[in-house]
């Protein structure tokens, strides 16, 4: 594996102070186990932990591949899975990884292809295109389900449209000490509906190492001591004491929060962040979710009125001398030429101690460093909204802050390796052509199988890139260095509803 890291980060000068959601026709949906299953499940046998998630989805995409083949299934979908998060109640909307596992799990079974010829077909973004075609709810009309079946889906590379033999979903679980996280993957086909109900079988079961881009993914937030920048502590005591403060919080226990330590929008590990509608700046609150265990915080805004003017504000708050790191994305697009890949690998805007308390107006995203091609934010329509599903990616209603501090090692580099996070736009004519993008993308080396194969809101539009640039000059561009970056802190605030989405009925 090469080291993929970005080692040139950005900041921008201090000025004055002056993606769309694949649409989801999904209802809950009951995940009974069948005696059928992938091969080797069922044994009693502990399971092996993962070091992360997207290790997990690669070792286990030849498996789900071969089994499917051996169904004799040839062409698969991917729908949103469900993400339960201690005693609360299981959905697709609590966290971001619902919608985005999908699309990863997709990239894990294409890079897990052998030859073309006998590999499945793997249908891109099924969710999206299911909404686009006006299928319904599937899952609690049997007509709607026939539709889901019936309807033609793009494959995620060629020109060809299929109609799928099966599809996977599941349930992504995180409880107990929260140091490990469970994924459960299920399959349905068309002979699944069964008296009201969708019948689901097991396809795998797989357990992974709770990281803290992990922990980003299932939207806790948390903030780090600075503690753990020395040359003395791995990257696994890191991702343990995230945990560890995010499970205590869980339980109803306030940690001491210090300066470094706290993970709110007023001080993010160093961090302030402010959101403006025309100029007016918004309350960021907790969620309330009305149910007896402790948690988390998790943060919202009020819904964006369509054609509003949106500001954001970064402001070092922090006090140490050290340099601080940040990654604003919205929608899974950083700020920074709209780079989806993990935070700890995009650019990064960078504050030093001398910058405390200047407020940094973020006013759209940047796409080079000379300050004359800063796309606005604009807000859209619902209606555009919804019209734009596909074309905005799975993180659609978030914006995510992720901040980082120079170590003393290079360790979090060299864990960064390899991915299932990275996309490919551009439309591949062939298997081959895409999985060389995909690995390129993800830093995977191919390895291929032997058989083929919370609160709803109903106003407010998402954010996306306005197509003019602002006709201002900003101020420009200049580069810095941020060695060895650690992630020591992150929050996640949601601010688009997809429950108020207005899908097909």
């Amino acid at each position: 594996m090469t080291d993929t890291v970005n080692r040139i980060h950005w900041r921008r000068f201090l000025t004055p102070a002056a993606v769309l959601l694949p649409l989801l026709a999904l209802l809950p949906l009951v995940l009974p186990a069948e005696s059928r299953s992938a091969p080797n499940k069922g044994q009693t046998k502990a399971q092996p932990v993962e070091k992360s998630l997207d290790i997990g989805l690669l070792k286990q995409a030849p498996k789900i591949a071969a089994f499917l083949g051996n169904e004799g299934y040839k062409s698969v979908g991917v729908l949103p899975f469900k993400v339960k998060k201690g005693k609360r109640k299981a959905d697709y909307y609590s966290a971001p990884l619902g919608t985005t596992l999908p699309g990863r799990l997709e990239n894990a079974l294409i890079m897990s292809m052998g030859d073309e010829k006998a590999a499945l077909n793997i249908i891109r973004d099924a969710a999206g295109a299911a909404s686009q075609q006006k299928v319904g709810k599937w899952s609690s009309n049997k007509s709607a389900f026939k539709r889901l079946f019936a309807a033609s889906y793009p494959t995620a590379w060629g020109n060809r449209k299929v109609r799928p033999d099966v599809f996977l979903t599941g349930l992504v679980t995180n409880d107990g000490n929260r140091s490990t996280t469970r994924v459960d993957v299920y399959g349905f086909t068309s002979k699944g509906w069964d008296d009201g109900n969708v019948k689901a079988f097991r396809v795998a079961s797989f357990t992974v190492k709770t990281t803290r881009a992990l922990l980003r993914d299932l939207g806790y937030n948390y903030a780090l001591n600075r503690s753990v920048l020395r040359r003395d502590v791995t990257v696994d005591e890191r991702d343990e004491q995230a945990v560890e403060q995010v499970a205590k919080e869980e339980q109803g226990q306030k940690p001491q929060t210090t300066q470094q330590t706290s993970h709110e929008p007023i001080n993010i590990a160093g961090i302030a962040f402010e959101i403006q509608y025309n100029g007016v700046k918004q309350t960021i609150r907790p969620i309330s979710e009305g149910q007896q265990e402790s948690k988390s915080a998790q943060f919202q805004i009020d819904p964006i009125p369509a054609g509003a003017t949106v500001n954001m504000v970064l402001t070092r708050v922090s006090d140490e001398e050290r340099r601080l790191g940040v990654v604003l994305k919205i929608n899974g697009r950083s700020t920074y030429k709209q780079e989806e890949q993990d935070s700890i690998e995009c650019r990064k805007w960078l504050y030093d101690a001398s910058d405390k308390g200047k407020p940094d107006p973020v006013r759209g995203f940047w796409m080079d460093t000379t300050g004359k091609n800063v796309l606005p934010f604009k807000v859209l329509t619902a209606e555009e909204s919804a019209s734009k599903a596909e074309e905005l990616g799975e993180k659609a209603g978030w914006i995510d802050i992720d901040v980082f501090a120079s170590g003393e090692a290079k360790q979090e580099q060299e864990q960064m390796t390899v991915s299932t996070r990275g996309l490919v736009r551009s439309r591949s004519a062939t298997l081959t052509g895409l999985q060389k993008a995909l690995m390129k993308a993800n830093h995977v080396r191919h390895r291929t199988t032997k058989r083929g194969g919370l609160v709803t809101r109903r106003d407010g539009g998402i954010i996306i890139a306005a197509p003019e640039p602002l006709p201002e000059v900003p101020a420009a561009v200049e580069s810095g260095q941020l060695s060895n970056p650690v992630r020591i802190g992150g929050i996640s605030i949601k601010y688009y509803d997809r429950k108020s989405m207005n899908v097909s009925q």
